[in-house]
């Protein structure tokens, strides 16, 4: 399994490498280019889907079909929902102490400063050039919020997580899996291991790929818009 998804992975930064070279993308921009979110999303599933088909790699069964497309969603939903509420609370908590305690911000102004031009960087490649052009668009977000957590799911719930459990238990699984989602995402490893226990837990509780699969890219969805989108304008 891990070896697969370290072939996938070394054939993503072989078509990533030709991809920026044939179009001298510049570095700071690689992680917002559509097309490379797109490949990535695409060589992993393909490295996922091949798994599924190996016999010894699917004990744990999915109840997609028992519980229905529609109730998927639904519950789906649902998470994402827990999951903004409580962000939202973070975000509006995190407002008030800044507001009532401007010092806070004088502390970290050299941490904010540095955020603020990673963030207008990405402001200006994904508003004022993807963005603005609704195929860009669609081809972002696709590989973003359905290919990414489609295959992302499908490693690190459906197969890491499952192996994880069934020799340590549901603990460790959900503890590894979490930590391992968090190294991927190095851009914020914290908030990563959080999102991974949160989806670990949805997928011991419902065993169905596409709750979770819907929650992650709704997930996904809502921090583009956060930080890629509202953010910048208060920069």
């Amino acid at each position: 399994m891990l070896a697969t998804w370290l072939f996938a992975g070394l054939s993503l930064v072989a078509i990533g490498s030709v991809y920026v070279s044939i179009f001298n993308i510049p570095h700071q921009l690689i992680k917002f280019d559509e097309f490379l979110v797109l490949f990535q999303g695409s060589v992993f599933l393909c490295a996922g889907m091949w798994l599924l088909g190996l016999p010894g790699l699917n004990s744990e069964i999915d109840k997609c079909n028992s519980m229905g497309i529609g109730n998927g969603f639904k519950t789906g939903i649902k998470y994402f929902l827990w999951y903004f509420f409580v962000a939202a609370a973070i975000i509006g908590a995190a407002w008030l102490i800044i507001t009532f305690f401007p010092q806070v911000m004088d502390n970290i102004n050299k941490d904010y400063s540095r955020m603020a031009t990673d963030i207008s960087q990405g402001k200006n490649y994904l508003l004022d050039i993807v963005f603005q052009n609704p195929l860009r668009t669609g081809v972002y977000l696709l590989g973003a919020c359905v290919l990414v957590p489609l295959e992302e799911e499908l490693f690190f719930r459906r197969f890491f997580y499952v192996a994880i459990k069934e020799k340590f238990g549901v603990r460790y699984g959900i503890i590894l899996s979490s930590l391992m989602f968090g190294v991927v995402h190095l851009s914020s490893p914290v908030l990563g291991v959080l999102i991974g226990v949160f989806l670990a837990f949805i997928y011991e509780k419902h065993k169905n790929l596409l709750i979770n699969v819907i929650t992650h890219g709704l997930i996904n969805f809502f921090i583009i818009l956060l930080k890629d989108v509202f953010l910048p304008y208060f920069n």
